[in-house]
């Protein structure tokens, strides 16, 4: 396994299906760095619990920042759907440009809370 973050780290054909977590910070993060692409993910069926932390920023959250940060569309061919916030400020938030993001079902339980957090909306597409 090549462990050199400038060589190929892709990480693609992920489902995370029926889950839930507590935390402080994000349920489900996909981050890239260092140009590495993320894609060919399904993410469904997750429940965020009433007791999980009220400081939380989002369910999920898609990223750039750590190391070099990756270009635009690094992220891109995902599914996403039929998630629910109970405390987390926000469904989902999004720092950089992705591509080919189809969303669906998203609750937001948290009265202070919204939907979605996305610096580039162009590459959502919302049903």
């Amino acid at each position: 396994m090549n462990l050199d973050p400038t060589g190929n780290m892709d990480v693609f054909e992920i489902n995370i299906h029926d889950i839930s977590t507590v935390g402080n910070h994000h349920g489900v993060i996909l981050l890239t760095a260092y140009d590495n692409e993320i894609y060919n993910i399904s993410i469904s069926d997750f429940v965020e619990p009433e007791n999980a932390n009220r400081n939380r920023s989002s369910v999920l959250y898609l990223y750039t920042g750590y190391g070099a940060p990756s270009l635009s569309n690094k992220i891109h061919d995902v599914n996403i759907r039929n998630i629910v916030s109970n405390t987390a400020k926000y469904v989902i938030q999004s720092n950089m440009k992705c591509e080919d993001i189809y969303v669906s079902n998203l609750t937001q339980n948290n009265t202070n809370g919204e939907l979605y957090d996305l610096k580039y909306i162009d590459g959502f597409e919302f049903n």
